[in-house]
């Protein structure tokens, strides 16, 4: 999509996605423990990041929230049930010795339910999906969702972050399923693009091998 640029941060691979409004007015999500090659782009198409929205609050998914906001006076969106995730980072950062901390943001506005903010004359949707965290979200422009680790595919990673809860997380892969048609594309916290249709094939398959599916 040429009105969205994804930056990979880092050992986590954590994607920032960019969605430019109307240039030079744009949207960051998930900007994560790489602050350099984000800025670097930012400056490089001449960006101004409006708002900051942050799927959920694990560190590497807001690692470089608060030196955006610095920058550019950036508006940054939270659901509130991720708030104490979000601020006990650098513990989370150290025990995982990881060797980094961060200056841990502090949300503008607190998300606690479904809502549309108008961003430059765009719609954005904030849909509550969680599951992954207590307050993990998904963020839809247009026929764009942005679904941070909500479709996590590395098993292992899905629950040794704290806030991991799996009823939940069913419940949201259906929300996701039943209300956008498969044509939709899926930008996710790590890896790949893909349409949803491809990513509901993967959950079905997963789900009847977990006995999961009748």
């Amino acid at each position: 999509m040429e009105n969205v640029i994804q930056v990979v941060n880092g050992s986590y691979k954590q994607n920032t996605f960019i969605y430019i409004c109307n240039a030079p007015h744009c949207i960051v999500i998930d900007p994560g423990l790489d602050y350099d090659p984000i800025r670097k782009i930012l400056e490089d198409n001449n960006l101004q990041p409006e708002a900051i929205f942050c799927t959920h609050g694990h560190f590497d998914h807001i690692g470089s929230v608060s030196k955006i906001k610095q920058q550019y006076n950036s508006v940054v969106y939270l659901h509130s049930k991720d708030l104490k995730i979000c601020n006990s980072s650098n513990f989370l950062l150290k025990v995982l010795k990881t060797g980094l901390t961060i200056e841990t943001p502090i949300p503008d506005v607190l998300i606690s339910s479904d809502a549309v903010y108008q961003i430059r004359g765009v719609d954005v949707h904030v849909i509550c999906t969680p599951g992954h965290t207590p307050g993990s979200c998904t963020i839809r422009i247009g026929g764009l969702l942005f679904t941070g680790d909500t479709f996590l595919k590395t098993e292992n990673l899905k629950n040794q972050l704290p806030g991991y809860n799996e009823a939940e997380l069913q419940n949201s892969f259906i929300k996701i399923f039943t209300t956008y048609p498969g044509n939709f594309m899926i930008y996710p916290g790590h890896g790949k693009p893909e349409k949803l249709e491809v990513i509901k094939a993967e959950y079905l398959i997963a789900a009847e091998g977990k006995g999961k599916v009748n």
